[in-house]
């Protein structure tokens, strides 16, 4: 049985459990299996199903030969267009760490412009959620996770991407790798069978973004050639490639694929560092540290040349399970990467010799100095990248560099306050905004001379609450920012992201109100706003919708998703239950040409797509889609319910402090000595003059917490 000080620790990752490529599994023990095996007695609402559980992520929907598809079903019939398609793998993952598939990848008869793939996976029994990869020889093509499964019928769900922009490795032979570690034995039952088929088709689309690259070049381990999956596991592997670029190319962006596992897995709730060992355990033990600030740094032959804020992945076994079945976490089935612009370094990169892109992960440690110190993370971070570049056209010809980049990145400004209400108590802030830029002049064989700037602005604030010496946590973070590119007059990439969370979980290990070994209740709310417009290289899911615009000037898209739910989950020696309910908004809209040059604020004049969706113990109880202002018709289950069924009547969550208004909230608490936002060099760690608050903490305690 796991110790009480060990839960807060321990048992976030073991619900999300080891989805790194070749880290040995060894959390927890014989008590900490977290696999949702609901049954006829476990309280399940459906107790018979006699079809597998479909899971999903809502998300928006991709351009197919005959119109508008989400995930496997066509919500909009467009005239058909020529196609050709093939399955792309058919496999099954049972003991298959260090096994990847491999299989030769064929093109297609003849080019198309654009292409998509279908995946499907089903799974029955008893399994952690994984982290699976997907390479074109030493090139990701798709990263993504599984969810978790039941027993007998199992779980089944589909995914649509996507892949035009992959096309110049699509149209040459290649080697097809696809890496779902997964350990099989006698209580961990289920094998993952992943089918994906490619499709190519003859749609064109004429819109704000540059058709696909004419080259993409691999920033990994390299290891295609060795039917091996090519991403870092950083730190343990150090993070670099080289590379040389064609002599005429005319701009350039780097794409970064980051995922943190193992003790990295929860990284947006980890406390400051100087803070991890604050509550005193028997066995010495500390809580995870390295501040909740996480920071991918990009370099090219040594220099800084941009940075990548990760996105906060819950997979489908963190914090309690039921908060994701069958609604997945956002970018669960489907990770985005972030984009570097580094058409500044041209002048470098293509003067016809290699070149090294190097990649490193920092955390905070503040420790030793006031305002914290970057420093390596401590665990494992799946790494990867690639270059898309787009060339001159004109044969024999080269970028000539005028001088070389010039390049500012602000100092570390990072803010600690702290409050301690007694031992076993803990209230801590954490802020840190962050700026970085580079500039060059480089001479184009058309354009003539052009002043390239890449510019990025990042900020992040992180609240949290502690009591029972860790198992009680509540955190209430931000993480937001963009970047922007500029060739003298004319626009280059522009993005903007952010990702606020907010979570209350408790775990009680023995719960003392119940028979169970451990009970865990949890509440969530995980949002994602994301603007692409410009340069990129992907698709950002305006393509479905180009043709009935009107010939109206747009730049890209702004998507917002919210998720928002609360869960029980239980387990005893034999088996564990639960239940909860989880709903979740999706909103795509069109940005106009003049958003930009603005991209953290951008104008949305246009709804792309909505979609709407409630579960309640894995029964849809709402969905509402609309593709711009016509309502999605659709026979499948629950799409025109707006019913409630009630709520799950959750024992002692009348004990439980909910998120948000009637939490303790940093806002209140800190109101006369912890820092909202760092303000010049002079950021320092704060502690909280509690007495000032005393008469507030005591009636909200009072109210919410004891």
């Amino acid at each position: 049985m796991l110790k009480w000080h060990s839960v807060a620790a321990v048992l976030l990752a073991a619900f999300s459990y080891a989805h790194q490529t070749g880290i040995a599994e060894n959390y927890g023990d014989d008590d900490t299996e977290v696999n949702l095996n609901l049954g006829p007695d476990d309280g399940h609402i459906d107790p018979i199903r006699h079809e597998p559980l479909e899971c999903l992520q809502v998300s928006h929907p991709v351009l197919t030969e005959d119109g508008l598809a989400r995930i496997n079903e066509l919500i909009e019939r467009h005239a058909s267009q020529s196609s050709y398609s093939f399955r792309l793998m058919n496999a099954s993952f049972g003991n298959s760490y260090g096994h990847p598939h491999v299989a030769p990848y064929t093109p297609p008869p003849r080019s198309f412009p654009r292409a998509y793939l279908n995946m499907t996976v089903t799974c029955q029994g008893h399994q952690f959620d994984r982290l699976a990869t997907m390479w074109l020889g030493d090139v990701e093509i798709f990263r993504t996770s599984t969810a978790e499964p039941i027993e007998n019928p199992g779980i089944v769900w589909h995914y649509t991407k996507d892949v035009t922009a992959f096309m110049p490795l699509w149209m040459r032979n290649s080697s097809l790798i696809f890496d779902l570690g997964n350990l099989v034995n006698e209580k961990y039952t289920g094998v993952f069978n992943v089918d994906i088929t490619l499709h190519f088709h003859d749609t064109e689309v004429n819109g704000p973004h540059p058709g696909p690259a004419h080259f993409i070049l691999p920033v990994s381990a390299g290891k295609g050639h060795k039917n091996e999956s090519s991403a870092f596991i950083y730190p343990g592997d150090k993070a670099v490639t080289t590379v040389k670029l064609p002599g005429d190319t005319k701009r350039a962006i780097l794409t970064i694929a980051a995922t943190g596992q193992a003790e990295e897995e929860f990284w947006w709730s980890n406390l400051p560092e100087s803070l991890a060992g604050y509550f005193k355990y028997s066995d010495n033990s500390r809580l995870p540290g390295g501040s909740s600030f996480r920071e991918v740094r990009v370099f090219i032959d040594g220099k800084l040349a941009g940075l990548a804020w990760p996105f906060p992945v819950i997979f489908t076994g963190g914090i309690a399970p039921p908060l994701h079945r069958p609604l997945v976490g956002l970018q669960a089935f489907d990770m985005r990467e972030y984009e570097v612009d580094i058409t500044p370094w041209l002048g470098i990169l293509c003067d016809g010799e290699d070149h090294t892109v190097s990649m490193e992960v920092q955390a905070i440690d503040d420790t030793e100095h006031p305002n914290g110190a970057l420093t390596q993370v401590k665990g494992h971070w799946v790494l990867s990248g690639k270059i898309f570049g787009w060339r001159e056209g004109v044969p024999g010809t080269r970028v000539i560099v005028g001088e070389e980049p010039t390049t500012n990145i602000s100092d570390v400004l990072y803010k600690v306050g702290v409050g301690r209400p007694d031992p076993t108590e803990l209230i801590y802030n954490q802020t840190i905004s962050r700026s970085f830029e580079v500039r060059s002049r480089i001479r184009l064989p058309v354009e003539g001379d052009v002043t390239v700037v890449w510019k990025q602005e990042l900020h992040m604030f992180n609240n949290g609450y502690m009591r029972h010496s860790g198992v009680w946590h509540d955190v209430d973070a931000d993480y937001s920012g963009y970047g922007l590119s500029k060739y003298d007059a004319s626009h280059g990439l522009s993005t903007g992201f952010r990702y606020p969370v907010s979570t209350t979980y408790w775990y009680k290990s023995p719960d003392p109100d119940t028979n169970a070994t451990l009970t865990v209740l949890a509440r969530l709310r995980q949002e994602m706003e994301l603007t692409n417009m410009g340069v990129t290289p992907f698709a950002t899911g305006i393509e479905p919708f180009l043709e009935r615009l009107g010939g109206r000037r747009v730049s890209g898209t702004h998507l917002r998703a919210v998720r928002d739910g609360q869960a029980q989950f239980s387990q005893d020696k034999k088996h564990s239950y639960g239940f909860g309910e989880m709903r979740q908004t999706y909103e795509l809209r069109a940005t106009d040409s003049e958003s930009v040059d603005k991209p953290w604020e951008p104008t949305r004049p246009d709804l792309l797509y909505f979609r709407g969706i409630k579960f309640v113990n894995e029964t849809k109880t709402e969905d509402k889609e609309m593709v711009r202002d016509h309502l999605v018709q659709s026979d499948r289950p629950g799409a025109k319910t707006n019913g409630n069924p009630g709520n799950p009547a959750f024992n002692g969550w009348d004990k439980f402090a909910p998120l948000h208004g009637k939490s303790l909230g940093m806002s209140r608490l800190c109101a006369k000595g912890c820092p909202s936002k760092p303000e010049g060099n002079n950021a320092h760690r704060v502690d909280v003059d509690l007495e000032d608050n005393a008469v507030e903490l005591q009636n909200l305690l009072a109210k919410n917490l004891v």
